[in-house]
Formats: C-alpha cells, sequence, structure tokens
C-alpha cells in the first residue's frame, strides 16, 4: 500500500542524462530551485517571487512528465483549445 507521494519531482531526484556533467550539480526538477533562489537571498520568510522564478518553477512538472512518459505535458488550456483534434 502506499501512503504517500512516490516518483515526483520533490520526493524523488530526477535527473537528465543528456545533461550530466561528472564532477558538476545536476539541476534541480522540483521545488529546490526555489529553496536554492531564496537561500541566496538569505531569505527565511515569504516574499513575492519574481516572474522569471514562477515561470521557471511552472516548467518543471511538465519536463518531469515528458521524461517519465516521453509525451508533451498539455494545460487545460491548451486542451480544451484543441480538443477537436484529440491531442489530449
Amino acid at each position: 500500500m502506499l501512503i504517500d507521494e512516490s516518483l515526483t519531482p520533490d520526493t524523488s531526484r530526477f535527473w537528465s542524462m543528456d545533461r550530466y556533467r561528472h564532477g558538476e550539480p545536476m539541476p534541480s526538477m522540483g521545488k529546490q530551485i526555489l529553496a536554492d533562489f531564496l537561500g541566496s537571498l538569505g531569505m527565511s520568510e515569504m516574499i513575492s517571487l519574481p516572474d522569471e522564478m514562477l515561470a521557471m518553477l511552472g516548467e518543471k512538472g511538465p519536463e518531469v512528465y515528458k521524461l517519465i512518459t516521453g509525451k508533451s505535458f498539455y494545460s487545460m488550456k491548451e486542451c480544451l483549445e484543441n480538443y477537436r483534434e484529440a491531442t489530449c
């Protein structure tokens, strides 16, 4: 029985083989990006995030989805716009 999250970018480490460079840190595909950003600012409380950071975080879920499934992730808006072509 599985009780909690499994194989999500925030509970497991997903890395892309084509991005691997021996001895270099691997780019995070989870919320570690946000933790690193806040840590670099010395922040320990809630702040407003820059749009660039929000966009970067928003790209991680679809990136991991594609790595695991080999399929593109479509937003609800894209699915509704393309429903006639049955792309989702």
